[in-house]
């Protein structure tokens, strides 16, 4: 099985233990991701420790081992040309999705019902999620959303 594979499957299981344990409501269940926070939380930080250091050695082994001033130049501004369409591209993203979600906020005195499937599928997900009150935001106890 190649490593993909299981990457994919590990993936797929976590995700569907996280939505069984939150629809369970159970309550020693709900409490078990709290147990393994501190776990997550040093595999990451043991991560960023290793990661770090590698990625910027390697930006300056591969800048100082540059052919010349005017290759550098070309690799900045091809670099820097990427850096914004993907900037750019992701802004719009969120613009897009983020609009209609939270429009609300911008304008709560228009009350109008969401019109994308998206965004009335994660409000209505949210509310099973969260049913108590005091967990939800002020998107999941709206009504008027959807």
């Amino acid at each position: 099985m190649s490593l993909v594979l299981r990457v994919l499957i590990g993936l797929i299981a976590g995700l569907l233990l996280g939505v069984g344990i939150a629809s369970s409501h159970s309550t020693w269940l709900v409490r078990v991701p709290g147990w393994l926070d501190p776990v997550g939380t040093i595999f990451i930080n043991a991560i960023r420790l290793a990661v770090i250091p590698i990625v910027v050695s390697g930006l300056i082994a591969g800048t100082a081992s540059g052919a010349s001033p005017a290759t550098m130049g070309k690799l900045g501004r091809r670099s820097l040309a990427l850096m914004l369409a993907v900037l750019s591209v992701s802004g719009l993203f969120g613009l897009a999705v983020g609009l209609p979600l939270f429009s609300f906020l911008l304008h709560p005195e228009l009350h109008r019902p969401l019109t994308l499937p998206l965004a009335n599928g994660l409000l209505i997900l949210c509310r099973r999620t969260y049913s108590k009150p005091q967990l939800m935001g002020r998107c999941c106890r709206s009504s008027s959303l959807l």
